[in-house]
């Protein structure tokens, strides 16, 4: 494998990890309607799709510049995904750890949701 085929496929399975997690581990434990889940989960795909466009046009071919800088925004919010899901995590940590009080763990797990969205 050539060199400048691994920096695009490493980072490519990065976000894919980070995407997935993302689903699995936050936003299909939310506590929302099926239909704003559903719409989630597009998102996500949706902005995996535009991460993979902008290194596909990043090291494939020369886009216009208004798509490359509408691709390139992915990045930015694959990171906040990354950023988000770890607090996100880091938070439920929390409540695992705190002695158990049913209104209170209630109240944290709703706005540690909410916080996400």
């Amino acid at each position: 494998m050539t060199a400048h085929l691994l920096f695009p496929l490493i980072v490519s399975l990065f976000f894919s990890m980070v995407h997935y997690l993302s689903y699995t581990r936050v936003v299909s434990h939310l506590h929302v309607k099926q239909t704003t889940k559903q719409w989630l989960k597009y998102l996500l795909i949706s902005n995996m799709i535009a991460i993979i466009g902008y290194l596909f046009s990043r090291y494939g071919f020369n886009p216009p510049k208004i798509v490359y800088f509408a691709l390139s925004l992915s990045i930015g919010i694959g990171f906040v995904v990354f950023i988000g899901t770890i607090v996100y995590e880091l938070l439920h940590l929390l409540q695992r750890l705190v002695p158990f009080d049913e209104q209170k763990r209630n109240f944290f797990k709703r706005s540690t949701d909410l916080a996400f969205l």
